[in-house]
Formats: C-alpha cells, structure tokens, sequence
C-alpha cells in the first residue's frame, strides 16, 4: 500500500473514533443571576401596531433572550424578575435631533439631558451642535 493511501485509512479511521467517542455538545445554558426575567408585560409591536400582552420577556445580560406568551416560557424560577402587569415594553427610541448641551444658560444640562432621553423611552441621540469636546466627556461618562 503507497504511503498516501494508508494515510487517508489511517486519517479516517482516527477520525472516526474521535466522532463516535466524543460526547454530544450541548449550549451551555446561562446563569440564573445572568437573566432577568419581565412577566406578563403587554409587548408593543412597532410594525404592525399590535399589543402583544401577557409575554415574558427575558433578558441575559443586555441582550433579549426570548420574548413570548408568558404561560409558555421556560427560565429559572430562581431568576430575577419582575411581574410587569399594567406595563408596556417598546423598541428604544431615537431622538435625531438634540442638543445635549445649552451652554452656560442651563448649567448642569449634560447631567441631566441623557438621564431624561432613557426615562422617556429614548435611548438613543443624534447631537445636532453641541461641543464635541463636551459631548464625547458625556458619552464617555455613560
């Protein structure tokens, strides 16, 4: 047998064992104080304008896990969570036209601009003048 043939044999062979030795993998699933879980919240559907109520939405870290109908969903009962009944959950808004910073007419305006754009639904801006200096110190901060 040539050398190059018995290399293939003997490569497949090896691979084969591996394969049928090793174990299934399987995803590795989060931890309980990883989630947070947001029951029976009303879901706004911004495309179609639907209300969506009673889901669970489940958040794993800062990104959303699952969102879906809240007798079907599967997480930790040792979770964190929060029953939302009465609440609405939308999309981040956007504000493309801000202006973070006023000068000095209204002092302390940068403290208190982004903590109001969040409380109202908006997180995220597009500053249309502000110093820049100004505005990268803020963003830095947050």
């Amino acid at each position: 047998m040539n050398i190059r043939l018995r290399f293939a044999v003997h490569s497949g062979i090896l691979f084969l064992i591996v394969l049928l030795s090793s174990k299934p993998l399987h995803a590795q699933k989060p931890a309980a104080d990883d989630l947070l879980v947001l029951n029976n919240v009303t879901v706004v559907d911004v495309q179609t304008g639907a209300l969506q109520p009673e889901q669970t939405v489940i958040l794993e870290r800062n990104h959303i896990a699952s969102v879906g109908p809240s007798k079907l969903a599967k997480y930790p009962r040792n979770a964190p969570s929060a029953n939302c009944r009465g609440l609405f959950l939308i999309p981040g808004l956007w504000d493309m036209h801000v202006h973070l910073v006023f000068g000095d007419w209204f002092p302390g305006a940068q403290d208190i601009s982004l903590p109001l754009f969040v409380a109202n639904g908006v997180t995220g801006v597009r500053d249309m003048g502000s110093e820049l200096d100004i505005v990268q110190g803020v963003a830095q901060r947050n």
